[in-house]
């Protein structure tokens, strides 16, 4: 048994005689045993200790402690957007995968932050940024542009890295690819700074092949089903309206502590979590675009009620007319 944690010597009366109390001693196992002075047990019950309360941390420890676990070389949550990505890039990399972890170089990027380079383009992912290999003489290392297409030779700069890949900011494209690229298609003033859209630039009918093979991809990585059993994945069914289709969508603002005069409405810039001011979105439909304008002047004057910032959300549903027909017959049995 562990030392006594707790021991009474003052003697109490009961039949005439001086009785000492029994002791309390702490097992190995953590239950409480009851023993008298000659070393009888009474009875024993187990003790589970209550757990401290959690203290209140305030905003600089809560940043700290975030940091700490962004610093953590952890592998990212199964089905995430960031396993996804991880999944694609392993994809690309293919042997040299099994060779980085072997050598524990899987999240030693060569590659500097702020650093700028020549990369040319070798796929999409399935979030739509492009994959391309780190040149020599850098090891074998993908990295993640958004607004590039396979075939292109462009420069980039490197601003985060992460476990096989890095992330860049696209400066230029140096050589197009002519045949997927037609900048004639883009409707939107804001293409190319707002984060919310990447294949304008394509033929409709590329687009429809993309998300094909997104599906397809999404069935070998997550469904957990042999090959033989994953069913083949019809072509994209289109829509009859390349803009002005979408039916929701949710801009947002933030109000910076410094600065509330400057509230911007929109969509987050690319690479970025910071919104953009959008004024108009050519993707979604006329009524929800008609209704955006007014819906931005309320924030703008209501401003002083919001703390943080919003998020709007903006739906056109569609009112189906009942039919002048009865109802068919259900008939029971």
């Amino acid at each position: 048994m562990a030392q006594p944690i707790l021991r009474d010597r003052s003697p109490s009366q009961e039949s005439g005689h001086i009785v000492k109390k029994p002791r309390l001693e702490l097992d190995a196992d953590d239950s409480l045993t009851v023993t008298s002075q000659t070393g009888t047990t009474i009875g024993a019950e187990t003790s589970n200790p209550k757990p401290k309360e959690p203290r209140h941390q305030s905003n600089k420890q809560r940043k700290k402690a975030s940091r700490k676990r962004k610093n953590k070389r952890e592998l990212p949550e199964p089905c995430s957007a960031e396993d996804v990505i991880s999944r694609d890039v392993a994809a690309l990399l293919g042997a040299e995968v099994d060779k980085a972890v072997h050598e524990g170089s899987d999240w030693d990027s060569p590659l500097e932050l702020q650093t700028e380079l020549e990369v040319v383009v070798s796929e999409l992912s399935s979030s739509g940024d492009s994959l391309s290999l780190a040149p020599a003489p850098h090891k074998p290392w993908v990295v993640l542009t958004p607004l590039a297409l396979p075939g292109e030779r462009i420069r980039v700069r490197i601003y985060y890295n992460s476990r096989l890949y890095s992330r860049a900011d696209l400066l230029e494209v140096i050589e197009p690819n002519n045949e997927l690229r037609d900048m004639s298609r883009v409707k939107c003033k804001y293409f190319g700074e707002c984060g919310g859209c990447q294949y304008q630039m394509l033929s409709y009918e590329k687009q429809l092949d993309l998300k094909r093979n997104v599906v397809v991809k999404a069935y070998k990585n997550f469904s957990g089903l042999p090959e033989s059993s994953v069913p083949e994945i019809q072509t994209t069914i289109g829509s009859p309206l390349q803009y002005n289709y979408r039916t929701k969508i949710t801009p947002h603002f933030e109000l910076s502590k410094k600065r509330k005069d400057e509230v911007k409405i929109g969509f987050n810039k690319v690479n970025t979590k910071f919104p953009i001011d959008i004024e108009e979105c050519p993707i979604a439909t006329e009524v929800i675009n008609k209704e955006y304008g007014p819906l931005r002047e309320r924030v703008y004057q209501n401003i002083a009620t919001y703390k943080r910032g919003a998020s709007l959300l903006l739906r056109e549903s569609l009112k189906i007319p009942r039919s002048q027909d009865p109802l068919p017959q259900i008939k029971s049995y």
